[in-house]
């Protein structure tokens, strides 16, 4: 009941005032139920239809295009954040700058590593081009991996799910530092790279706008890209066509 929770918090040192500040009445409105014995929240909201209300049909084709592909996975609260190189003391970033990265709410498909993979594993072994690791990924998450370096599958699937997030695509970002043209076997370069790459983990909520965290953070890199905006290719084999 309110009054009894009102009547805690001030027991506990708070203010009427403040105490109804909290629940949303007023002083007022906490005396008048004390004085009749009463303390369930008798507010109600309109008890009838507004005029312009949706009919069933209406709010059936507002559903239905809300989830349909063109707007299922729009957000305005998420961000494109872009790292330059340009470093000042508001602005956080590492070098070589060159990428645009986002955090998706969802995604699907296959995703193949023909590049790198970040963190402790990509010092350890390197340019995986010759043994690439395959993620199959379903509603943001990991569903299926696949490589002939059992010991790197093993490693990489260990890692993923270190938390409950970090099997969840946290990052997709679009690698646009023109000077770098190849797989070095450097996270931090490879990841500029003209082309693709996505991240599995922690997704810089704090700048995309993400709803949700992990405590690991894991890049993967592939090459030769084709990049398609709508129905403009901008990409074609990890070349901009721009």
């Amino acid at each position: 009941m309110i009054l009894e929770s009102v009547d805690t918090a001030m027991s506990e040192g708070a203010s009427l005032a403040g105490a109804c500040e909290v629940v949303g009445l007023s002083t007022r409105t906490v005396q008048r139920w004390r004085q009749e014995g009463g303390g369930d929240d008798r507010r109600r909201g309109p008890t009838s239809a507004p005029h312009n209300k949706l009919g069933e049909e209406e709010d059936a084709a507002v559903v239905e295009i809300a989830n349909s592909p063109d707007f299922a996975e729009l957000s305005p609260k998420l961000n494109w954040v872009k790292t330059s190189g340009l470093i000042t003391p508001a602005k956080w970033g590492n070098l070589p700058g060159g990428e645009i990265f986002t955090s998706p709410f969802n995604s699907n498909g296959r995703f193949v590593v023909d590049g790198v993979v970040g963190d402790y594993l990509c010092q350890k072994y390197g340019d995986i081009g010759a043994t690439p690791l395959t993620i199959e990924i379903k509603d943001n998450r990991i569903a299926k991996l696949a490589c002939k370096n059992k010991e790197l599958l093993k490693e990489f699937d260990a890692y993923c799910h270190t938390d409950e997030n970090s099997n969840r695509v946290g990052e997709f970002a679009i690698g646009t530092n023109l000077a770098c043209t190849h797989i070095i076997g450097h996270i931090l370069q490879d990841e500029k790279l003209p082309g693709i790459h996505i991240a599995f983990g922690h997704p810089y909520s704090e700048h995309t706008g993400q709803t949700w965290k992990s405590t690991t953070h894991i890049d993967c890199v592939g090459r030769h890209f084709d990049i398609w905006l709508d129905d403009e290719q901008v990409m074609a084999k990890g070349k901009f066509l721009l």
